[in-house]
């Protein structure tokens, strides 16, 4: 045997037909990515074998020839498609004038998924390089325009002027194109710099200070004001008596008038307003909305003169005065006409002074009973209650002051004449007061709060104090300042779980007139009051009086009536004391302001802990 060197030589031959779909992207100018699948179909297929002996040269094979195994023919059994992928990138170089003719360099790789004979591993991957020539219809050139503006203003002081002067600079005008593929960008860029001349620039400037007052007007510079919220009932005694103007049945315009509707949608919540004596004006809606409540109570309407002058022994003007209440009820809230009765009287059984006319007053009226104490029994509102504390600062015995108001100080500073000027308190969307004027600016301007029951609604909220000014050549200054007010709720203090206190009052009207003794049907009030209270309740009964008569008779008999109150519900956590006229709880310009300052407030603190 002799070793050499042999030759194994197969060549194939395969022809296909290829559907290949591509998707074209544009990379750049010109060029393109290809990406897609292919398809190709098998249509012919042959394969040539042969050995062929290299080394030694002098030898052959057994046929006496180098070449030996020379055989072909058609491949045996292969497949009939080949599915693949396929992958190119080309550049289109331009060659006509127009640029719709193209040549194209491209280099293409395809790899087939499935064997080219199923039962072998054989797959092909094929990559092609060309040159193509590519014609494309060129794309008609798309102009737009576009506008740009730029406007700059320059400042400048000058000393010689008194007032601005504004010049317009001279425009320029600058064009660019971009064009990108067949859409043409034509841009024109508009420039101009005007100039505003400045005369001398000078210094307006403005200042706030707030202050407190107290209720008699005493400033109070460094005050401490502090707003809490408590747990509150209110007990609030209904005054079972109509007043009518004089030699007149029809009723006074201050009384709460509803339609049939609207008595539908009447709650005794919505007789407590903001309104003073709000309640007290629902009176007639009340004793209907309780009639209503109550099927089986009777009412008694009394009507009263003054029984002086045009109304002397005048008893059909006493019995329209009641026909009217109770035609009110029978239309408006529907209650039946045998459930009231119709009385007419002159004077009151327990009158008021007929020698004034505040007596006189309160003599013409319309007084209503029932057989059942709930129709004429007081309302009670479950709410919350808003309580101010005062104190000034400087005070090293930090007494406890009334809150009257603010005082805010303004100054206003500038070299020309002040034109006009406004200072406004605003709440929320709320204005609560304004002060304005023209010329200078006054040093301070007082902002006080009248009615003291709604100073802590007032301040819980944030308060903004803003000064406005403008002088004679137009400039303007705007400065805003807000009181400070500490301002603690419910929720506030059962997040920190505090120590809280629950405040209570029952106010109530138990006496005859210009006497310290209970009237019969409340004599048991304050028993009822003392059932409610806790050991560690802490109560504190004030008696009032109204203006009307001696400020000392007054005032002795607040503290007589307080006493016997306190007397009455005696617990040990309680004290008294009567203030008179000295504090007045409501107006006294009408018969309902005086009878309700004849009153006794029962004030009830007792711990809550959270």
């Amino acid at each position: 045997s002799v070793i050499g060197t042999i030759e194994h030589k197969i060549e194939t031959n395969i022809n296909t037909i290829a559907l290949q779909p591509l998707l074209k992207i544009g990379l750049f100018d010109n060029s393109f990515l290809h990406l897609g699948l292919s398809v190709r179909f098998l249509t012919s297929t042959s394969f040539e074998q042969r050995e062929t002996l290299i080394e030694p040269k002098d030898l052959t094979f057994e046929n006496g020839s180098k070449i030996r195994m020379n055989y072909g023919g058609k491949i045996p059994k292969v497949t009939s498609s080949l599915a693949g992928a396929v992958g190119g990138i080309n550049y289109e170089f331009p060659i006509s004038k127009h640029k719709d003719w193209f040549i194209s360099p491209e280099v293409f790789l395809e790899y087939n998924f499935n064997n080219i004979i199923p039962d072998e591993k054989w797959t092909a991957l094929t990559y092609r390089m060309a040159l193509a020539v590519n014609y494309r219809k060129a794309l008609e050139v798309i102009e737009r325009f576009e506008q740009y503006e730029k406007i700059d203003t320059v400042k400048i002081q000058l000393p010689q002027i008194a007032s601005r002067k504004f010049v317009i600079g001279e425009p320029k005008l600058l064009y660019d194109s971009v064009k990108v593929k067949n859409v043409l960008t034509i841009k024109e860029n508009y420039f101009r710099t005007d100039t505003l001349y400045l005369p001398p620039e000078y210094l307006m400037t403005a200042s706030l200070k707030i202050t407190a007052l107290e209720d008699n007007g005493n400033e109070v510079q460094s005050p401490e004001i502090k707003v809490e919220e408590f747990l509150y009932n209110k007990m609030q005694p209904i005054l079972n008596y109509v007043f009518f103007d004089s030699n007149s049945y029809e009723l006074p315009k201050r009384y709460k008038i509803l339609n049939k509707e609207e008595a539908k949608n009447f709650t005794l919540n919505k007789a407590f307003t903001k309104e003073e004596l709000g309640f007290y004006h629902n009176i007639l809606n009340i004793i209907g909305y309780k009639l209503n409540q109550n099927k089986d109570a009777k009412i008694t309407l009394i009507g009263h003169n003054n029984n002086i002058g045009a109304e002397k022994n005048n008893l059909t003007l006493s019995q329209n005065r009641a026909q009217k209440v109770k035609d009110y009820l029978t239309s408006v809230w529907e209650i039946q006409p045998d459930r009231i009765k119709v009385v007419a009287h002159n004077l009151p059984e327990t009158p008021s002074n007929s020698r004034a006319i505040e007596g006189q007053e309160e003599n013409r009226r319309v007084e209503i009973y029932s057989d059942n104490f709930r129709i004429t029994s007081s309302l009670i509102a479950r709410d919350t209650l808003l309580e101010t504390t005062f104190y000034d600062k400087d005070d090293t015995k930090m007494r406890r002051l009334n809150f009257g108001g603010f005082r805010i100080y303004t100054n206003v500073s500038s070299e020309k004449e002040i034109n006009s000027w406004q200072v406004a308190l605003v709440q929320g969307r709320d204005t609560l007061k304004v002060f304005k004027g023209t010329g200078p600016v006054p040093m301070y301007h007082d902002w006080t709060i009248k009615n003291n029951k709604f100073v802590g609604e007032i301040l819980s909220k944030p308060i903004n104090v803003v000064l406005t000014a403008s002088d004679v050549s137009g400039n303007q200054v705007n400065v805003r300042e807000s009181p400070k007010v500490e301002v603690k709720t419910i929720a506030v203090k059962r997040q920190n779980r505090e120590t809280d206190t629950k405040r209570d009052s029952y106010s109530m009207m138990l006496f005859e007139f210009a006497s310290a003794k209970f009237t019969e049907e409340n004599k048991d009030f304050p028993n009822i009051i003392r059932r409610l209270l806790k050991p560690d309740t802490k109560v504190q009964v004030i008696g009032y009086s109204d203006s009307f008569g001696n400020d000392n008779f007054n005032l002795r008999l607040s503290e007589q009536r307080a006493q016997a109150v306190a007397k009455a519900i005696n617990h040990p956590n309680t004290i008294s004391k009567g203030v008179g006229e000295t504090i007045l709880l409501y107006s006294n310009d009408t018969p309902e302001g005086r009878f309700y300052c004849r009153t006794v407030d029962i004030i009830t603190e007792t711990p809550v802990h959270w």
